[in-house]
């Protein structure tokens, strides 16, 4: 089950990834960018900020959207972050039942990145920003 759906350009590592892990519950993070999914250095580093108790998996978009069915279906909490909204919005379709989305660093602000975010609200989906899981959440109104 997907326990945590998070768009974070920053991605989830150290201290920031074993907070949302603990409050999730979750064994599996699913990082799901182009850029970095074949990018083995950054994944390398990434890995090794990465707690123990937890597995990274990087995705491009189109693996996430094939993935997504089997990560919702899991009986194993689930936590994906998708680097941009723009890819966000590629993957919504195989994300169904899932409306709150989770707003961590995003400093992209571009006029695509922004329709993106845009075309999103309009399916009906809920966004929080919080960067850690005992801040308070301000809804994006």
């Amino acid at each position: 089950m997907i326990r945590l759906l998070r768009v974070d350009d920053s991605f989830l590592y150290g201290k920031k990834a074993l907070l949302w892990i603990n409050a999730t519950r979750a064994k599996v993070i699913v990082l799901i960018d182009n850029g970095l999914r074949f990018d083995y250095f950054a994944q390398s580093l990434l890995n090794m900020a990465c707690p123990p108790q937890a597995e990274l998996v990087f995705l491009d978009v189109e693996e996430a959207r094939a993935a997504a069915v089997q990560y919702r279906n899991s009986r194993e909490p689930v936590i994906m972050v998708a680097g941009t909204f723009s890819q966000l919005l590629k993957l919504a379709s195989s994300l169904e039942g899932l409306v709150r989305v989770n707003v961590g660093s995003v400093r992209e602000s571009s006029s695509d990145e922004l329709q993106a975010l845009k075309k999103l609200r309009e399916q009906d989906m809920e966004f929080e920003i919080r960067d850690l899981p005992e801040d308070v959440p301000v809804r994006l109104e």
